[in-house]
């Protein structure tokens, strides 16, 4: 499977064509991973939502010490190794009036990782949290149809 370039976006919804210099000149500027996303971010800013952008990293899965074999040739030995935690960053979290957290998930495609990392994550949330996904093949309906609930159901 062939993995697609992401384009990332500035704020104003346009194409950064080179992010590492973008970044260099921009260092506390707001950017999207992809126009999809600034969508959503436009959308929720538009309803007046209380929400964050990219709300703190949650750790899934603290790190932890392992056995692993050593590799090369000659006697291979056991040695300690320590495997990284696993944490998740969504896109977006709505704090409802209501006390109810939406976290919401902008998505045009998911790596095979990301797509482990969300179910992991979604197994992590708490009473008074809920998480949902849009997709962009979806268009526009997926997002305006979570805002339309936000509104109506969870206020």
């Amino acid at each position: 499977m062939a993995i697609r370039a992401v384009k990332k976006v500035d704020i104003k919804g346009k194409t950064i064509a080179n992010y590492k210099r973008w970044r260099a000149n921009n260092l506390t500027a707001v950017c999207f991973d992809s126009k999809f996303e600034w969508t959503c971010y436009t959308k929720l800013k538009k309803e007046k939502f209380n929400f964050t952008f990219h709300p703190p990293q949650r750790e899934l899965v603290p790190k932890f010490q392992s056995l692993a074999l050593s590799s090369g040739k000659g006697a291979r030995k056991l040695f300690r190794s320590t495997v990284r935690s696993i944490s998740y960053t969504t896109d977006f979290a709505v704090h409802c009036d209501s006390g109810v957290t939406v976290f919401i998930e902008a998505k045009g495609f998911f790596h095979p990782d990301a797509r482990i990392r969300y179910k992991l994550f979604q197994g992590s949330l708490v009473p008074g949290e809920i998480s949902v996904l849009v997709m962009q093949k979806n268009g526009n309906r997926d997002i305006e149809g979570i805002i339309r609930i936000i509104k109506e159901e969870l206020g």
